[in-house]
Parts: structure tokens; C-alpha cells; sequence
């Protein structure tokens, strides 16, 4: 119980107290048990309307208020009137929709018993008390309101709060999902070329320089024949190593935009494919995560354009939206009446699955992807 209820049920009890007081004064002696019943039974009516909050109950004790009040006004004291002001505030504060007809049905019967004390006076303060009170509540029930409006704004705004923290967090943890799937995903790649590519070279290079030691006893000039071009075969593995690792860690702290001109033009020059390169849109930097899988599908496009495309144009174009990013890579070689999706394309479509994109082939009119990836505001 708050202050302000503790307040209301002291001024109820003062006020039955007072009347009950005021009439005990102005009565016989031999009408007190009588009298001091229906103060009691008023007393437990109030208490009781306090305690039970079902509507019908609330709708009879006030009627019972009233018709206890009318008897007392008409066969022991005018003063019995006031009761109803406890009655009235009960009225106003306690109902919501029955408060307007209440107050209507209890207003003549407080007017009935103030004018039945005789005295004009006495009747004329009365009634103007009644008239006070009742603004008085209707202010005061308009301030509650308002202040239960802001209560349960603040707890829709608290619960809002925790949401947003609940999501933010869930965010923070998918992110991280996302970051080491990448990186696991990228790890078994990278794995996937040591063993295709430089495990391949070393062990044709060791059968050469095996070769090489038989041939030395034999004829020597095959034999180093064979030791020159093991000796080719170890540097190209050297610059195989070398392009792997720079693949581990392909844009250091550049924007997409700068690593991927880096690739292109790196890609010219060891190709001496020629790449158009456009961009449409506003450019802005990505998340980490989808910087990491647009670089690794545009590497793994452009292996494949020179491969099995035999390709020699590409066109990248980059379309820059506010809640997606759009990456078109086409080449101009024969393409392919029927996609086989193998190591490099089903490694493409994983890596946009991670962070939530999309990809799209098409072997047409030459070779072209379609890739969709989250934007600034996705």
C-alpha cells in the first residue's frame, strides 16, 4: 500500500468516525444500538469494497452505501450525507466505465439527505462540498490516469530495452558464428589448394629428382636435364606458397573497393586477361565477414574464368544499395549448357550462406555470378 492509498482510507475512516460521532451527540440514548449497527455495518462495507475487486460486488456495496445513508439522513442525522463523499471517491477512482451512471445514480441521494437536516445552511455547505469533492476526484482521477499511461509506457519501453539488448546480444553471437565459420571455411580451402596444387608439384619433384639420381649413373646430361626441370618446378611451388598466403590475408586494413582493384590489377598482370572493372551506387565499407567472402568468390571466379572458361575478358561491375550489395562477374568464353557445381562454386555458395547472401550461375553467353551480399543497413 502507497502513501496516497494510506492517505484515502484515513480520510474515509476520519470521516466515518466524525459523522458517527456528530450523530451519537445529537441522538437519544436508547437509539444508540441501533444507530451504532448500521455504522458498523457501514465500516465493513467500505473495507470490504477495498479488499474485493469483482465489479457486481463493488456495483451492490455502493447501493448499499446509498440506501444506508438515505435511512440514517431521514431517522437520526442530516450529517449521515457526508458517508456518501467516501462512497463517491470509491465511485470515481475504483470504476472505469460505471463511474458516470454511478455518480449520477448516488448524486440525488446525497441532495435528498443534505436538504433533509432542515437547515438551509447546513444544506447549502453540504451541497457545496459534494460539489468540491467531486471536482476534486475528477482531478485527481485524471492525474492516476496519466500516471498509469506513463507506467506502462515505461515498462513497454523497459521491456523494449531488454529486447534490444537480448537481439543485440544474439547479433553479437552470430557475428562471431559467422566470423569463425568463415575462417573454418576458409582454412579448409586453403587446405584443399596446398593438397590439389603444391602437393601435386612436391610430388612430382621428388619422382624427378628421384629420376634424376638413376639417370646421373647412366647419362648424366639426362640426368641433369631432369634435376633443371625439378629445379623449375620448386620455384613455381615457391610462388604457389607465396600467392597462398597472400590469399590468408588478401586486404589487410584496405576497403573492399581497394583490395579488390589490388586483385584485378594483380590479376592483369599475371593473366594478361583484360578485367573491366565499374561500380554503381554510393561505395561504403562492409562487415569483415562479407568483405572476406566477396574477395574470396571474386578470386575463385576469376580462377575459374581462366581454367575451364578460357576466357579473355571479365567484366566485374558492383552495384552498391543500401540494404544489399549486388557483384556481377561474366567472362567471354564458351560457358556451359549444364552448371556441375564442384569444389570452387559449392565453396562460393557456402561462404554466401554464412553471412546470409545469395548466388546465382549462368553458363549461357559465356560464364556469369551473380552474387547478392548484405549491405550497409541490412
Amino acid at each position: 500500500m502507497n502513501r496516497y492509498d494510506i492517505f484515502l482510507n484515513a480520510l474515509r475512516y476520519t470521516i466515518l468516525a466524525g459523522v458517527v460521532a456528530g450523530t451519537l451527540l445529537a441522538i437519544p440514548a436508547g437509539r444508540y444500538p441501533l444507530f451504532m449497527l448500521i455504522a458498523l455495518l457501514l465500516v465493513s462495507n467500505t473495507q470490504l469494497r477495498l479488499m474485493v475487486s469483482k465489479r457486481t460486488f463493488l456495483i451492490l456495496s455502493v447501493m448499499l452505501d446509498a440506501g444506508m445513508v438515505f435511512y440514517l439522513s431521514y431517522y437520526y442525522s442530516g450529517l449521515a450525507a457526508v458517508i456518501l463523499l467516501i462512497t463517491l471517491t470509491d465511485i470515481i477512482l475504483m470504476f472505469k466505465t460505471e463511474s458516470f451512471p454511478l455518480a449520477c445514480a448516488v448524486t440525488p441521494v446525497y441532495v435528498l439527505c443534505a436538504l433533509s437536516g432542515g437547515l438551509a445552511e447546513r444544506s447549502l455547505l453540504l451541497l457545496f462540498l459534494y460539489l468540491a469533492v467531486f471536482l476534486l476526484l475528477l482531478r485527481i482521477r485524471k492525474e492516476l490516469s496519466l500516471k498509469i499511461n506513463v507506467e506502462s509506457l515505461y515498462d513497454q519501453l523497459r521491456n523494449t530495452n531488454f529486447d534490444l539488448e537480448a537481439a543485440r546480444l544474439r547479433l553479437v553471437e552470430y557475428s562471431r558464428q559467422v566470423e569463425e565459420n568463415t575462417k573454418l571455411e576458409e582454412r579448409n580451402r586453403i587446405s584443399r589448394e596446398l593438397h590439389d596444387s603444391i602437393g601435386h608439384r612436391l610430388a612430382g619433384i621428388l619422382m624427378q629428382v628421384d629420376a634424376a639420381m638413376q639417370l646421373m649413373e647412366v647419362d648424366r646430361e639426362k640426368g641433369m636435364n631432369t634435376l633443371g626441370a625439378a629445379y623449375e618446378n620448386i620455384n613455381e611451388s615457391i610462388e604457389a606458397v607465396r600467392d597462398t598466403v597472400r590469399k590468408l590475408n588478401p586486404s589487410g586494413r584496405t576497403a573492399a573497393k581497394a583490395s579488390i582493384r589490388e586483385l584485378i590489377d594483380r590479376f592483369r598482370e599475371a593473366t594478361g586477361i583484360a578485367v573491366e572493372y565499374e561500380t554503381s551506387g554510393v561505395p561504403y565499407d562492409l562487415l569483415p565477414s562479407v568483405e572476406t567472402v566477396l574477395y574470396r568468390n571474386m578470386q575463385e571466379a576469376f580462377t575459374n574464368s581462366l581454367r575451364h572458361g578460357q576466357a579473355t575478358r571479365i567484366s566485374v561491375r558492383l552495384i552498391y544499395g543500401p540494404d544489399r550489395l549486388e557483384a556481377v562477374i561474366s567472362d567471354n568464353g564458351p560457358g556451359c549448357a549444364e552448371i556441375i557445381k564442384g569444389y570452387g562454386l559449392s565453396g562460393m555458395e557456402e561462404r554466401l550462406n554464412i553471412v546470409g547472401g545469395s548466388i546465382a550461375f549462368d553458363g549461357k553467353n559465356g560464364f556469369a555470378i551473380h552474387m547478392k551480399l548484405p549491405g550497409r543497413d541490412a
